[in-house]
């Protein structure tokens, strides 16, 4: 049996087309979480902690028709640290968990600095983890 020396907490998943609250930690091997995908967790959690620390992370999900959007970021119904929360985090913790291919590219981090960098926020620490994330995300084999 492998050894565990990581938790992960996503902290609000999609399932069967429902949203849903994780109950507890879950803990993840290092055979499941090797490499880049350790370090894509990793950042992940701190792009909640980062969201949490400016205040733009939120206690309720949107509405349904709203998480349906078929625009890029969801930009018509959500703000975009809604479609990080709501729509990316669950969705890349998902492709992780269960060992599915990453995308081939990532740049999340220009549109970051398009939308919240604009505001008077100190936004740097959140802009520079989606850096990393999407530099991990488009460098993985």
């Amino acid at each position: 049996m492998a050894a565990v020396s990581w938790l992960a907490y996503p902290p609000l998943i999609w399932s069967w087309g429902n949203w849903g609250w994780v109950s507890g930690w879950e803990r993840v091997s290092d055979a499941e979480m090797e490499g880049p995908r350790s370090a894509i967790a990793a950042q992940l959690i701190d792009l909640e902690a980062a969201l949490r620390q400016l205040d733009l992370w939120s206690d309720a999900p949107p509405s349904q028709e709203a998480l349906r959007s078929e625009q890029p970021f969801a930009m018509d119904a959500l703000e975009f640290e809604e479609w990080l929360q709501f729509i990316f985090l669950p969705t890349i913790y998902e492709v992780l968990a269960s060992g599915e291919a990453l995308p081939e590219r990532c740049a999340i981090a220009p549109m970051a600095e398009e939308t919240v960098g604009k505001r008077s926020l100190p936004t740097e620490p959140l802009i520079s983890t989606l850096r990393e994330l999407d530099r991990l995300i488009t460098e993985i084999d």
